[in-house]
């Protein structure tokens, strides 16, 4: 039976003591005989008492404090060095400890669950009153649990500091559960675990050569399998690193699927957007890099000289030699508005002559804007602007002609990416736009079109698991003409057991994704500051 007073079976209730600020319980042991914490003999004879003051768990958000009658005994053994000891008290406290076993249980759990300083916080409303530190000094106290050696693992990696330093994470994915987290991403930390943890059978994982080789080397006998989402992402960034050669195929496609249509709005030349400088400089430098690179490519130059001449990446420069024209930075594609489809009735009220953007907005609220007051004050600024002095700052004034509307600039040319993601994707689930884009671009490449069926094929037989048609795959698409794709096939033949293991098997790293998106909320959630440790110790101890 739970009562108020912990370990009733060893303590006596003498008096409770009611202040202003907290409850005190005066109590005393009721222990006959103890135990020697040296020789474990028991004894009676009494020494002398002494008081022990407890925090213990508040009472309705009042702080309670124990007064403990605690007493010293002497040690009957004549071979015992300790000759006068204190009596134990486990259930109740620790040695020197100043708080009980269940406030300090209570407090570990509140730090492992919200943190310390906002565990502190919610401590301070409970009536705990600790700090931040107490807070953090009980989760690293806490006793990690044993988990026993999981049979299927996956392992990913994930950002202490984005692009600079990784750890690593290890899910049991039959139970759910992190095993355990490792400082590095490195082949020989993880190939060190997989020693000590014997008998894992199954390792799912990405393609990082890491990984694989950490696994070869920990755990021979152990099936690997790559993980099926991270092999599509490899095959669609292949297809848009070919489609970044193909730039010129990209522009005619677009070309004769948009045609651009017949303006219904007048533009006035004011409102048009002026040419970016910036962005036609920056293309001219990359058109003329582009063609000393070509050049050096023709002289005989490798790669990676090329790269350290120029300062540029290898990859930019194998970009270059491969594409017939020079790839353009384009103007980035202007976002929807939510005033957009009430752009014509606007300017037919500042036409009738209301030119509060107060009332204006009144009026576009009643016709399902939801969009803020700013939106049409800063947009109805340049009407504004081409008002008579007498009337800027009028809220109505005569009937005007229609002032011009702003006709939003389409991109004309797909980037490759979105090109590499409609290649990639079922006909019927594209828009008509996209369809017929795709119809004539692969109308105007042949190598486009072989590509594109290579990577369905790819495509379909991973996400259906069709294991006996990727021998057959491979050998055709080694023969392909494009170089990306070359490189794909030898990168697959390199990790071609586990590929094999991941159309064969159904483990994946999806189980595993979702617990680093876990942790990542919670390192967010302290502020990205926490060491190694204290984010281990709330991983893994953290219900």
């Amino acid at each position: 039976m739970k009562t108020i007073l912990v370990a009733p079976h060893l303590l006596k209730l003498d008096r409770i003591v009611s202040q202003a600020d907290q409850l005190r319980l005066v109590v005393h042991s009721i222990q006959v005989q103890v135990r020697c914490p040296k020789c474990a003999c028991i004894s009676s004879h009494l020494h002398s008492r002494y008081e022990r003051t407890l925090a213990d768990l508040p009472w309705e958000g009042i702080a309670v404090q124990i007064k403990l009658e605690a007493r010293r005994f002497f040690c009957d053994q004549e071979n015992c060095r300790q000759r006068i000891f204190c009596e134990r008290l486990p259930e109740l406290a620790a040695r020197y400890a100043r708080k009980t076993m269940r406030l300090n249980k209570t407090l570990q759990w509140l730090g492992l669950l919200v943190g310390g300083e906002a565990g502190a916080k919610v401590a301070a409303q409970l009536g705990f009153g600790v700090s931040a530190d107490t807070l953090l000094r009980r989760i690293r106290a806490a006793n990690l649990p044993a988990v026993s050696t999981p049979k299927v693992l996956g392992v990913d990696d994930w950002a202490k500091r984005k692009g600079q330093t990784y750890g690593t994470i290890l899910v049991d994915l039959e139970r759910h559960q992190v095993v355990d987290l490792l400082p590095d991403r490195e082949a020989t930390t993880l190939a060190n675990w997989l020693q000590q943890h014997a008998g894992v059978e199954i390792i799912t994982r990405d393609r990082a050569a890491a990984y694989a080789e950490g696994a070869r080397l920990g755990a021979p006998a152990a099936i690997q399998i790559a993980d099926r989402w991270h092999i599509l992402k490899n095959l669609t960034e292949v297809v848009e690193r070919f489609l970044q050669t193909k730039y010129s195929a990209l522009q005619v496609a677009a070309k004769q699927s948009r045609p651009q249509p017949v303006a219904t709005t007048v533009v006035s030349a004011e409102t048009k957007p002026p040419p970016s400088t910036k962005l036609a400089r920056w293309n001219e430098r990359r058109q003329a890099r582009y063609e000393e690179v070509r050049q050096c490519w023709q002289q005989g130059a490798t790669i990676k000289r090329m790269a350290e001449q120029f300062g540029m990446h290898r990859r930019t420069v194998r970009l270059f030699i491969r594409s017939e024209n020079c790839p353009q930075r384009l103007r980035p594609r202007s976002r929807a508005s939510q005033l957009d489809p009430h752009l014509e009735y606007l300017a037919q009220r500042w036409a009738d002559g209301c030119h509060s953007a107060a009332d204006l907005y009144r009026d576009l609220r009643l016709r399902g804007f939801h969009g803020s007051q700013s939106l049409v004050r800063h947009y109805v600024a340049q009407w504004r602007s081409a008002l008579p002095p007498e009337l800027k700052r009028a809220r109505r004034g005569p009937e005007t002609t229609k002032p011009a509307v702003t006709e939003r600039k389409k991109l004309l040319v797909p980037s490759p990416r979105n090109t590499a993601w409609w290649l990639l994707q079922k006909q019927e689930k594209l828009e008509a736009e996209q369809q017929v884009y795709v119809q004539r671009l692969c109308e105007t490449s042949p190598e486009i079109v072989t590509v594109q069926q290579l990577a369905q094929r790819f495509a379909r037989l991973v996400r259906e698991r069709r294991a006996q048609e990727f021998a057959p795959w491979l050998a055709e698409a080694a023969t392909s003409s494009s170089q990306e794709i070359k490189g794909f096939v030898a990168g697959l033949k390199r990790d071609q057991q586990a590929v094999e293991a991941a159309l064969r098997y159904a483990w994946s790293n999806g189980q595993t994704e979702g617990q680093v998106n876990k942790l990542k909320n919670l390192k967010r959630s302290m502020f990205g500051r926490a060491k190694f440790d204290l984010l281990k110790a709330r991983v893994l101890a953290a219900p």
